[in-house]
């Protein structure tokens, strides 16, 4: 038998895994509460997701929107002297990922998931999961102001921040002590890397009350 899954979210994580799943050859559907594209705060995307993209068979449709091309790290760490990691010169020439922009990135990551068979539905608001016993079995949800439920065999909850069955339905999600941190973001014209910084980049910086890059 086929099985049926949802998942819950269509950022990387969720369409990522939907991506994976439909390959394997489960009935997906994902369940997305925003249209894409929409805004999104920018991301420097670790070398390690890269590989995972190309698992998915989605690196050349990532390549082929021009990000600027990320190759390495300069840390400036307190005391010490800048560090600068150069992934080329230490792990070879195929070792690299992107500076991204984050509504588009995430969009094209959406669009490859629906290539590849997952049902995408944008506008999707999730408000509960069902369960019979100790079984996720069906999802309550509104499109359009009509409300929906769908049944399946598996769900994949990748709502993020929302945390749809952490958050709003168990509230059993506890902050870590460690990673209590407040983050202020902004865009800065006419910015300047580094010297040292490797090729497509990015600069590391520690001050007394946290760390910037």
């Amino acid at each position: 038998m086929t099985p049926k899954v949802l998942v819950v979210g269509g950022g990387p994580g969720g369409s990522i895994a939907a991506t994976f799943l439909a390959q394997g050859g489960a009935d997906v559907t994902l369940l997305e509460r925003e249209h894409f594209p929409r805004y999104h705060i920018g991301e420097s995307v670790a070398p390690s997701c890269r590989a995972i993209i190309e698992f998915a068979g989605a690196a050349e449709k990532i390549d082929a929107r021009g990000y600027p091309v990320k190759r390495g790290v300069l840390l400036r760490w307190g005391a010490e002297s800048d560090w600068a990691v150069n992934w080329q010169d230490m792990f070879g020439e195929d070792i690299r990922s992107w500076q991204v922009d984050r509504d588009d990135f995430d969009e094209v990551l959406l669009r490859h998931a629906a290539s590849q068979g997952v049902n995408v539905i944008e506008g999707a608001t999730v408000k509960r999961i069902n369960f019979a016993g100790e079984r996720a079995v069906s999802a309550d949800w509104t499109h359009d102001g009509v409300a929906h439920t769908i049944e399946f065999d598996h769900v994949v909850d990748a709502s993020g921040r929302a945390g749809v069955l952490s958050a709003r339905q168990f509230r059993n999600r506890r902050p870590h002590e460690v990673f209590r941190n407040v983050a202020i973001w902004g865009y800065y014209p006419d910015g300047e890397l580094l010297p040292g910084t490797p090729p497509g980049g990015i600069d590391v910086i520690s001050s007394p009350d946290g760390w910037y890059w």
